[in-house]
């Protein structure tokens, strides 16, 4: 892949009931931030926190989580370190691939500016027939939110949209969800860079 300006990226792994296994790519820009151990730990550790949050108990967040700095070909790499916890709902987990969405879009770039997060590890609490519930919407979303602004706070990073169409990045600008659940089958090999 080649360097892309101003960006890195999260790879989150989490661990599920039976073996299941999912993870989030997230990509950031930096607005002054280095990257380094501290700030990759404390990015991780933010999402972390975040993921938890929403997550199901029977669901855990890997504690060593990859930083990638995009800005360099091949990027640097740095192991960096979340809590490892589970999640805090303690009500029954719904089936692995089954995941609630956030929708992510930046200011500008149409298609190229829109991206989604899968979140894994969702309770059945929060989901009624095949409908996500409304206070778990807000929670995502709010949670999100709460966690891009700590984000920019202690690490000069801030959560974007990254298009392998282009090859940009883009500052996240709006986040959503839908109320309708979704699954996840992304392959393994498909979160290399």
């Amino acid at each position: 892949m080649p360097a892309v300006l101003l960006t890195s990226q999260l790879v989150a792994t989490y661990g599920g009931p039976d073996g299941a296994f999912a993870a989030n790519v997230l990509h950031f820009i930096s607005i002054g931030g280095d990257f380094d151990q501290g700030t990759g730990d404390d990015i991780a550790t933010a999402w972390g926190n975040y993921w938890e949050s929403i997550g199901q108990e029977n669901w855990a967040i890997d504690a060593s989580l990859e930083w990638r700095d995009l800005r360099e070909d091949p990027p640097e790499v740095l192991n960096v370190e979340t809590l490892g916890n589970n999640g805090d709902s303690v009500s029954a987990p719904l089936p692995a691939n089954v995941t609630a969405c956030l929708s992510i879009a930046a200011a500008s770039g149409g298609r190229s500016g829109r991206g989604r997060i899968y979140l894994p590890g969702i309770a059945d609490e929060y989901v009624t027939g095949s409908l996500i519930t409304v206070p778990f919407i807000n929670a995502a979303v709010e949670g999100y939110q709460a966690f891009a602004t700590e984000v920019a706070t202690l690490s000069g990073w801030v959560p974007a949209v990254y298009s392998r169409t282009d090859g940009g990045s883009r500052i996240v600008a709006s986040v959503g969800m839908s109320n309708v659940v979704d699954t996840q089958r992304r392959r393994t090999q498909r979160l290399e860079a």
